[in-house]
C-alpha cells in the first residue's frame, strides 16, 4: 500500500468523525435525524480544505464565497454566523447527496469513504461539471479505480487576475486526498477497513 497523502490532521478528523457517530460490525451507523455518514465525512473534507470565512469574499477564481466554500446565493457584504454557515453547508451537502444518488449508477455499492470523496467533488466542482466528466463515465461503467484516478486531473482554475488557467496547490492536495479516500479507504487490508467499510 502506498504511503498516505492525506494530511495527518484530516486523516485524524475523518477517523474521529467515524468513531463519534458509532461503528457496528465495521459499518458506520447513522444517528436518527442526522445527515448521512458520507455527508458528515464530506463536510470534514470541505472544512479542512476550505477554511472558514464569515464575510463574503471572492475566491482565487473570482467566485463569491462564504463560510466553508459556499458559493450559492452568497450575499455580498453580509457577515454570516457559525449557525448560518452550518445550515447552509449541511443543506448543500444533503442536496448534493440526492444528486449523487441520481448521477452515480453504483452509488449504493460504494463505501462511505468513496461516497464522501465523490460528494467533495460535487461540492467543489458543481453538478454540471461532474455530470459531463470522464470520472462519472468510468464510475458508471463499473471502473471505480479509474474513476478515482480521474479525481487528480481536476486541479485547474482560471486566475481571476490574469484570466489564465493555473494549477492550484490547494486543489492538488485536495484531489490527492479524495483520490486516496476513493481508491483505498475502507478496503480489506487497509487500516480504515474496520471503520466504515460498506
Amino acid at each position: 500500500m502506498a504511503p498516505s497523502k492525506l494530511p495527518k490532521q484530516l486523516r485524524t478528523q475523518l477517523l474521529a468523525t467515524v468513531a463519534a457517530v458509532g461503528i457496528g460490525g465495521g459499518v458506520l451507523l447513522s444517528q436518527p435525524n442526522a445527515p448521512s455518514p458520507a455527508v458528515q465525512l464530506a463536510a470534514e473534507i470541505g472544512s479542512h480544505y476550505e477554511g472558514t470565512r464569515y464575510q463574503a469574499y471572492q475566491d482565487s477564481a473570482g467566485v463569491w464565497t462564504v463560510c466553508r466554500g459556499i458559493t450559492a446565493n452568497v450575499q455580498q457584504g453580509k457577515t454570516y454566523t457559525e449557525a448560518e454557515c452550518k445550515h447552509l453547508e449541511l443543506t448543500h451537502y444533503i442536496e448534493l447527496e440526492l444528486a449523487a444518488k441520481q448521477l452515480y449508477t453504483h452509488w449504493y455499492s460504494y463505501n462511505l469513504y468513496v461516497q464522501a470523496s465523490m460528494l467533495d467533488m460535487l461540492f467543489n466542482l458543481g453538478v454540471p461539471q461532474v455530470r459531463a466528466s470522464t470520472h462519472l463515465k468510468l464510475a458508471n461503467s463499473g471502473d471505480l479505480q479509474g474513476a478515482c484516478k480521474q479525481m487528480t486531473r481536476w486541479v485547474w482554475a482560471v486566475d481571476a487576475r490574469t484570466g489564465q488557467k493555473v494549477q492550484l496547490e490547494g486543489l492538488k492536495s485536495r484531489r490527492q486526498s479524495t483520490a486516496e479516500l476513493c481508491s483505498q479507504w475502507g478496503r480489506d487490508g487497509h487500516f480504515s477497513s474496520a471503520r466504515g467499510a460498506a
